[in-house]
């Protein structure tokens, strides 16, 4: 919807992201997607889960987290049948910026593929 500017960007760009499961993306893939996605010229995101318009410059928050998890401080995630009973799972912060809002859940393996 160029002439509003919007962006529908889905479960790619939403407050809490899950990259543990087998066919998820590596969190490379994912800030080379950030990237690509913030060269565009828009106002708003809107995302799955969500009945209200992000800014775009909120992509600079999920950049960020991408960038510089914190996975000491990480709490850790139970397995369930999304991961599986041997992943190791923590839902993680920035270590910049911590106060963020958006969390990612990942997987160490994916953690360690960057």
């Amino acid at each position: 919807m160029e002439k509003e500017g919007l962006m529908f960007v889905s479960d790619a760009v939403n407050c809490y992201l899950y990259l543990f499961a087998p066919e998820t993306t590596s969190l490379s893939e994912y800030l080379n997607t950030l990237s690509k996605l913030r060269k565009y010229d828009f106002r708003y995101m809107i995302q799955g889960h969500s009945p209200k318009l992000v800014l775009k410059k909120e992509l600079d928050d999920y950049i960020d987290i991408a960038r510089n998890p914190d996975w000491d401080k990480g709490k850790v995630k139970p397995a369930d049948l999304i991961s599986g009973p041997d992943a190791e799972v923590r839902v993680v912060m920035s270590k910049k910026r911590p106060r963020l809002s958006v969390r990612m859940a990942i997987e160490k393996r994916k953690l360690e593929m960057r």
